[in-house]
């Protein structure tokens, strides 16, 4: 965070009964906040929107009258809004006005929903309203039974088409972080040079990556010539978590070691990080990919909005690797034991001991509207595992999402249940992450075409 920004510690709360006589009450408090912070009415509106819209489908569960705080932050750029909630017991209503408010809340009327608990209720109405109304939108439960979910809206940043000349030929002699100020031309310089297929959605946008930086959210290290030229970049995101994804490098001069030495300078940078593992999913045709390990592949949805590409995936590991047990389903043990052999990795694999699963599966999710993505992750298991994942991708591709991820941490035995259901629903491990959870990462992506051919076979 910029600490000379004040606006980036401002944080109100809203603490009310979920009852339908405080929705309008809910909208004006976002909306009020976020203007307040100087972002845009028409962003302040559309964030108020979802979020009085979730207000009013709680309000109408079994969460009726229950506390909920709400949490807003933001600065002229972005809103943030929290709405926390406890409870994740069944609905008592019943599973027909469930379809029902999500029905109202999606362009279509074809997806499934068959009920459940009351966490799996208001996650996919919340998600079904956020997809159409705000730029990134998550849901978690907490160890203590508390949901939380979480919208951020941007304010609109104009499409970038200005062409700027690449610098002159120069060697990198200095690596520092890149500064908001910069964020424009390197990004002018990066679309200069490569193919958009290369190139993150976001940087369409340049005054938003850089927006991102000046919060925290995004940061660059930039390669700078003996003139202060700037000669190359690497970007990376913030996370809580082991794993940093990275872009790049993106090298705007000719010289013999350049994407080397940025990469270099990201490892420098990130040396008093907790971090075990980079990974890059989006590597320009400069990366250095004989100092990474490749990990897997993923289609993904390249700058200009054109048809997916399939795009290797690269790992390098922060850490030494000291072998470990994880926990897999026997129908991932083909896919995993292939992996570790061409990572030569010391793994023992090992079935998840048996434990008593009841009650409905639940999922986590976020959602990044540039990357028309959603990641899942399971935080529960149970019987419904199947019926959960076919309800959550029904809806992501009746809103035609185009990336469907899941990820399952082999370091969590309970978590391997969902194999055989995430399989059957036409999922594919695709990459493995060494050390990224409690233990290894396998990254899942669903693949409409497996689902029609386990139909072939009559797997589902």
């Amino acid at each position: 965070m910029d600490e000379n920004n004040p606006n980036n510690h401002s944080e109100i709360s809203l603490h009310l009964a979920a009852a339908v006589q405080f929705e309008h009450v809910t909208a004006s408090f976002i909306q009020q906040s976020c203007l307040a912070w100087g972002l845009p009415e028409e962003a302040a509106a559309s964030l108020a929107q979802a979020g009085q819209q979730i207000f009013a489908h709680l309000a109408q569960t079994e969460l009726q009258d229950h506390p909920v705080k709400l949490v807003c932050k933001g600065d002229p750029s972005y809103g943030r809004v929290d709405i926390i909630f406890s409870g994740r017991e069944s609905a008592a209503h019943g599973h027909a006005s469930l379809t029902s408010a999500i029905h109202k809340s999606t362009r279509h009327h074809n997806h499934p929903f068959h009920g459940g608990n009351t966490h799996r209720l208001i996650e996919h109405i919340a998600l079904a309203i956020a997809v159409g109304q705000v730029d990134r939108f998550s849901t978690t439960l907490e160890k203590t039974n508390v949901t939380r979910l979480t919208l951020i809206r941007e304010k609109t940043y104009p499409e970038e088409i200005a062409i700027v000349p690449l610098p002159l030929s120069h060697q990198i002699r200095v690596f520092r972080l890149a500064t908001p100020q910069e964020i424009p031309l390197l990004i002018r310089y990066a679309r200069q040079k490569y193919s958009p297929a290369y190139l993150p959605p976001v940087f369409r946008y340049p005054d938003n990556v850089a927006d991102r930086l000046r919060r925290g959210e995004t940061h660059a290290i930039v390669g700078v010539s003996e003139n202060g030229e700037l000669c190359g970049a690497i970007f990376w995101e913030s996370t809580q978590r082991k794993v940093i994804q990275c872009t790049g490098p993106y090298v705007f001069t000719p010289g013999r070691g350049q994407p080397e030495a940025l990469m270099e300078g990201l490892l420098h940078a990130l040396a008093k990080h907790p971090v075990v593992c980079l990974l890059n999913t989006n590597p320009t045709p400069d990366f250095p990919a004989q100092t990474w390990e490749k990990a897997g592949s993923l289609k993904i949805q390249p700058g200009d909005a054109s048809a997916p590409l399939e795009r290797d995936v690269y790992i390098r590991s922060m850490i030494e690797d000291p072998g470990c047990i994880v926990w897999a389903h026997p129908d991932l043990h083909p896919y995993l034991q292939a992996q570790y052999h061409r990572l030569a990795l010391p793994r023992e694999l090992r079935p998840a001991p048996e434990m008593d699963v009841q009650g409905d599966a639940i999922l986590s999710v976020d959602y990044e509207r540039d990357e028309n993505r959603i990641s899942l992750r399971p935080l529960d298991a149970g019987v419904t595992n199947r019926q959960t994942l076919a309800e959550h991708v029904a809806l992501l591709r009746d809103q035609d999402i185009q990336m469907i991820l899941f990820e399952m941490d082999l370091g969590v035995p309970i978590q391997t249940s969902f194999t055989p259901a995430l399989l059957q629903t036409g999922f594919v491990p695709r990459v493995l992450l060494p050390h990224a959870g409690e233990g290894d990462l396998v990254l899942f992506q669903f693949n409409p075409e497996q689902v029609y051919q386990a139909n072939l076979h009559g797997a589902v």
